[in-house]
């Protein structure tokens, strides 16, 4: 009986061991992966240059591509065009540098509060044009 019990017992201390070092394992894949797919490369053809929440789910985007910048409006079933930007007010901001959006400066988010609003503004007056054709 004794050594049935030191069996069960080391079956079970196995068991906890392999479940542990398969969390351990999914752990280190996890950050692996989040480090290899975060969305920011260094070189490529499209540069996110800022993002903001704005909601669960939905963020607003400011990407430059071949010399053009972008605001983009992202939820998980949509990406959506809201205009384009003047790229000079975007210039200061390195083409090939990786950016660490949690510790984005207070110039940045000052740069991408001003191209909201130049968003807007364009948005608002396109919309308003369009309601000005229908009523004539």
């Amino acid at each position: 009986m004794p050594e049935n019990q030191f069996l069960a017992v080391l079956s079970l201390l196995g068991g906890i061991l392999l479940f542990v070092l398969v969390l351990v394992l999914a752990w280190l894949c996890t950050r692996w992966l989040g480090m290899r797919y975060s969305g920011f490369r260094i070189g490529g053809a499209v540069e996110v240059l800022d993002r903001t929440a704005i909601g669960p789910d939905r963020t607003l985007v400011i990407v430059r591509a071949g010399g053009k910048v972008w605001m983009l409006g992202v939820t998980p079933q949509n990406i959506t065009f809201l205009g384009d930007l003047d790229p000079e007010k975007f210039a200061d901001l390195p083409q090939d540098t990786k950016k660490d959006m949690a510790s984005a400066s207070a110039a940045t988010m000052a740069d991408f509060s001003r191209a909201l609003q130049d968003a807007m503004g364009k948005w608002g007056s396109a919309k308003r044009q369009k309601k000005d054709k229908q009523d004539e």
